[in-house]
């Protein structure tokens, strides 16, 4: 089969050389290897990949690294794992957030222990949210264990609006909405005796994420009530759709009638066209 190459070297002692002229002498794998020319005379160290990735690294080397550890990833227990955090750790400590991201998104098919150590270290430097969008999801990316996706939305409670993006995205069967839901009620504690309009802006997109979540469950009339308590215009969206899905009566008598008023301060005209609707 075809061989791969994993890194190249130049060795100026051999230019011009015919390649007939050179010479390889090799014992055993772990022993030094020999090249002769006419002239010079190279000793060789044959090193695992893993080794010599950690080389590449110290070198500088980081594309190099990256290219050797895709190319043999599979095959060497833990090396695409430590290229990529060794990769990452300098933007992280400087706050390179972003280009931290476009590392990681030049390694194929990472395991899932790597991005729970990286979900880990941004969130230790204050990162997080720019690493949550780039997290793999189904059904475009590979489908990660359930404890994965619960860590990380369990540290977004702390970045609310990367918590509700999201959220808006991802499918609700990847990840435990209760132990999510859980999260959320315990940083508001006060959310049943709060009115809404006193909430900061964070605690604002928490009572969001609350309405995501129970959304995706069906709980349409949870859901509409946390928007419509926020003033949120995505309550007549809601709305409609408990409508079509046959649950007209249940949201018209616990929510519709009781706050006809309130509907209309948020969006007059989306009002008029439900109630006549």
């Amino acid at each position: 089969s075809r061989g791969e190459v994993f890194h190249i070297l130049e060795m100026p002692c051999f230019q011009g050389c015919a390649p007939g002229k050179l010479h390889l002498g090799s014992v055993a794998p772990h022993l030094p290897l020999f090249i002769s020319a006419p002239r010079e005379l190279a000793v060789l160290q044959i090193r695992d990949l893993l080794e010599h990735a950690v080389q590449l690294l110290e070198a500088g080397q980081h594309d190099e690294a990256i290219r050797l550890a895709d190319g043999g990833g599979d095959s060497v227990q833990g090396l695409r794992h430590i290229v990529c955090l060794k990769c990452v750790a300098q933007d992280l400590r400087s706050g390179s957030f972003e280009r931290a991201c476009t590392t990681i998104g030049r390694f194929r098919e990472l395991e899932a222990s790597t991005w729970q150590e990286c979900i880990m270290q941004f969130d230790r430097f204050g990162g997080l949210q720019y690493l949550a969008v780039n997290i793999p999801v189904p059904p475009r990316s590979t489908r990660l264990p359930q404890e994965v996706y619960d860590d990380a939305l369990g540290r977004l409670v702390a970045f609310p609006s990367a918590l509700v993006a999201v959220l808006s995205w991802w499918p609700s069967d990847i990840f435990s909405v209760g132990k999510l839901e859980e999260s959320l009620r315990r940083s508001l504690p006060d959310l049943d005796s709060s009115p809404a309009h006193s909430l900061s802006a964070e605690d604002r997109c928490r009572v969001e994420a609350l309405a995501l979540l129970n959304c995706s469950q069906g709980n349409l009339v949870t859901a509409a009530r946390f928007l419509l308590e926020l003033g949120s215009p995505e309550v007549f969206r809601l709305l409609r759709r408990g409508f079509v899905e046959g649950q007209e009566s249940a949201l018209a008598a616990e929510l519709v009638r009781p706050n006809v008023r309130q509907l209309y301060e948020i969006d007059d005209r989306e009002a008029c066209t439900l109630l006549v609707n």
